[in-house]
């Protein structure tokens, strides 16, 4: 979860992203919740069938297994979502860049008057920091669940 922090867009670069675009942002504390509740209620549900009695104790290794896989699950859904950001983030970046972009056309207005190349690259990163960023705080949910 470390090496996600540097890929998904910060809470203040959300905070402009999302009104310059248009577009709606995650409430924070509610995807961690989803992420926690997902866990927790999974937990609850499969417990009685997961969790055997060895030698008079309870043995909660089949349910461990089967948490942590859904948790690393979450993991990989916002770690792959934040490198696909963070590839669409760069490609904005370097078509607005005149040094990086030798094809400076790319930001003249479209033909037919819609947004040019840059501006749909833009959007397009926008779109999947949008993404990135609730993935992200529904993984940190379900990684923060602690033991009842």
């Amino acid at each position: 979860m470390a090496d996600l922090l540097h890929l998904v867009p910060s809470d203040d670069q959300m905070a402009l992203i999302g009104p310059r675009f248009g577009l709606d942002v995650a409430d924070v504390e509610e995807m961690i919740g989803l992420g926690l509740s997902a866990v927790r209620e999974q937990y609850d549900a499969l417990r009685p069938f997961l969790v055997s009695t060895y030698r008079g104790e309870d043995d909660f290794k089949a349910i461990k297994i089967h948490l942590d896989r859904i948790v690393d699950a979450l993991v990989r859904s916002a770690h792959g979502a934040a490198n696909y950001y963070e590839t669409r983030r760069q490609l904005a970046k370097d078509a607005k860049d005149k040094w990086a972009n030798e094809h400076r056309d790319d930001d003249r207005m479209g033909i037919d008057g819609q947004d040019n190349y840059t501006d749909r690259l833009r959007r397009n990163a926008a779109e999947h920091a949008v993404k990135a960023y609730a993935l992200f705080h529904i993984a940190s949910g379900a990684c923060t669940l602690t033991p009842k």
